[in-house]
């Protein structure tokens, strides 16, 4: 990878909370950062505040254009990304479990809003996606990419069911993906962190005794060690000041480890008999 002071990343959700830290500690080891975030205002601020070295390039997740255009206007500045993170997420908006509670009790429930999916799932799949195709135009082609998970994506939580159900979304993509890009100098990685003091957690870090706050400091020292680092697939569970490395789990018996571990090259061959035909 590139010296520190050429380097380039690209942070969505990067106006505030985690994103921001993550921004601001990259800017401080030399780094040139786009900051894109839906919030223009704050965006445009920081981008003033922070330097030459930062970039604010407005963007919603949901659309792919938009998106797009923040890495095309980064590769025009910079010609290079050397790290992306896809950051931006939202908690629950709709209440899913009102469904039976229609004002018609006889006919369906009106369309549910999937924003929270929309966000954290499909706008991190598009950022991930647009990450590949530049990285694989860098001069030296590869780089580090992370997504942002929770470990809500790790244990059941019954109050924000669809943020949970992106989030574990999330360790999917992160586990089958990795080992194909390996070997194009390209990393995939995510971090499940415990509760930190960030918008996202409102008011609710205030109902929470202080020992049982993750400190960002923790969140910052897991992000080094995927962006310095050369490991990928990997969850990095973070809880107060330490990281843990979560593994899949096991499997149960010798036919589901054999469907695993053989269903993709299967698969494959499948696919390439299927197209010479």
């Amino acid at each position: 990878m590139a010296s520190t002071e050429n380097r380039v990343a690209i942070i969505t959700g990067a106006a505030s909370g985690m994103g921001l830290a993550v921004t601001k500690h990259l800017l401080a080891k030399g780094w040139r950062v786009c900051i894109s975030d839906v919030n223009k205002q704050q965006g445009d601020a920081l981008a003033v505040e922070l330097g030459d070295n930062a970039l604010f390039v407005g963007a919603d997740v949901t659309d792919y254009d938009s998106q797009a255009r923040v890495f095309e206007s980064v590769w025009l500045k910079w010609k290079r990304i050397d790290f992306v993170a896809a950051n931006a997420g939202i908690v629950d908006n709709f209440p899913i479990y009102k469904a039976g509670e229609s004002t018609r009790p006889t006919g369906p429930p009106p369309k549910p809003d999937l924003k929270t999916i929309d966000i954290d799932l499909n706008g991190a799949i598009y950022t991930v996606y647009l990450a590949l195709h530049y990285m694989r135009i860098n001069s030296t082609p590869g780089g580090k990419i992370t997504m942002t998970a929770s470990s809500a994506a790790l244990y059941p939580l019954d109050t924000v069911p669809l943020y949970a159900a992106a989030k574990h979304a999330i360790i999917g993509l992160i586990r089958s993906m990795a080992p194909v890009l390996k070997s194009e100098n390209i990393t995939l990685n995510c971090f499940c962190p415990g509760l930190i003091d960030t918008s996202l957690t409102g008011r609710l870090i205030s109902m929470i005794p202080a020992d049982y706050v993750t400190p960002m400091a923790s969140v910052l020292r897991a992000y080094d060690r995927f962006i310095d680092g050369t490991e990928t697939g990997c969850t990095a569970e973070i809880s107060k000041d330490r990281i843990f490395m979560r593994e899949p789990p096991a499997y149960p018996d010798r036919f589901q480890e054999w469907q695993m571990e053989n269903l993709g090259p299967i698969g494959k061959k499948a696919r390439e008999m299927a197209q010479k035909k």
